[in-house]
């Protein structure tokens, strides 16, 4: 999502822009879905959780106009939430699903944060959303969640000391035996990175949170209904 930096945005502002977006989408880089999804469904990936998005087969399977080792952090951390929630659905098949309404400049700019949640809610999932404002209350509310989402920028500044850019960037979160674990956090580490608290993977990584997405599974009946225009707090 690195052409997201020069806003820094709030997931305020994400969902705004995702808005414009879709005006613009159709003169960005141009991609087959249908071909996506065919080069999707025909990978070999292994099971269980995520890490490293951009190791093996999973970094050159297509999203949008680009591939998903640069911007599927979205689509895994969806991935990696369902299967904590014991609502497993394929990865292809969440791909095709986000890439249908979900991309923010064909994907140039990852994956719409509303489109994120909306998916969820559609599998049954209750999602609470928790602002930049409410970092304090983080881990208070995964505590008393099954999974979260936690989608946040990684470093404070707009760019590193060695001139890099920052990025957003979205994983899993789970409750740990002592303290959190999170999913994907790297691109290239295969497996989870441990923290004591959220606020404290936060802090260790200079990371400014947008927005953390607290999950609880409540609905174990009826067919699947995705809307990626229904956002409520």
């Amino acid at each position: 999502m690195s052409i997201l930096n020069t806003f820094r945005c709030s997931y305020g502002a994400l969902r705004v822009l995702a808005g414009l977006t879709k005006l613009i989408n159709p003169f960005c880089r141009r991609f087959d879905r249908g071909r996506n999804a065919a080069v999707r469904a025909q990978a070999a990936l292994p099971p269980g959780r995520i890490n490293g998005q951009g190791l093996g087969t999973l970094a050159k399977l297509p999203y949008g106009a680009w591939n998903m080792g640069n911007n599927g952090c979205e689509v895994i951390a969806v991935y990696n939430a369902l299967l904590a929630l014991h609502r497993p659905q394929p990865l292809p098949e969440i791909a095709a699903a986000l890439e249908k309404s979900g991309l923010l400049f064909n994907g140039f700019g990852g994956t719409n944060l509303s489109a994120v949640a909306a998916y969820l809610r559609a599998q049954g999932v209750e999602v609470t959303v928790l602002r930049r404002r409410e970092r304090q209350a983080y881990d208070a509310a995964l505590r008393a969640s099954d999974c979260a989402i936690l989608s946040y920028w990684t470093g404070a500044k707009l760019r590193r000391a060695d001139g890099s850019w920052n990025t957003l960037h979205t994983v899993s979160v789970q409750r740990g035996f002592a303290g959190v674990e999170i999913c994907n956090w790297a691109n290239n580490w295969p497996a989870p990175h441990s923290a004591r608290s959220l606020e404290d993977f936060l802090r260790r990584e200079d990371g400014e949170p947008v927005c953390l997405f607290a999950l609880k599974t409540v609905d174990k009946s009826g067919q699947s209904r995705y809307n990626p225009q229904r956002e409520t707090r």
